[in-house]
């Protein structure tokens, strides 16, 4: 199990969330020359993807509001193929106040 470290976003615009993006960089540093490669939405595109995690609710996010959230990844016990993702995250905003667990499995 891998715990991800919590982070926190900031709305840079009043605004709607329908899903977290996940997306990796990984880096090859034994090699004789350095090597290495990102999935993020700013980076090259490889065939690797992002994964999309759609949210049970839709939230209202105002400009300067903050987000704060954690995820864990898991090996699934029945198919060691299938990750299980846990999903925490809160928001106490003017327009939106929530804090849920989502739970999700990628095949």
């Amino acid at each position: 199990m891998q715990i991800l470290q919590a982070r926190q976003f900031s709305g840079e615009r009043d605004d709607y969330i329908h899903a977290f993006v996940a997306y990796f960089d990984v880096s090859f540093t034994k090699c004789h020359k350095l090597m290495g490669f990102s999935t993020g939405p700013r980076s090259r595109a490889t065939h690797w993807k992002q994964t999309v995690l759609y949210l049970e609710d839709v939230l209202t996010i105002c400009e300067g509001e903050t987000i704060i959230g954690s995820m864990t990844v898991a090996p699934n016990k029945k198919n060691p193929r299938d990750v299980d993702i846990m999903g925490k995250y809160s928001l106490r905003g003017r327009r939106c106040v929530v804090s849920r667990v989502q739970f999700y499995k990628m095949r």
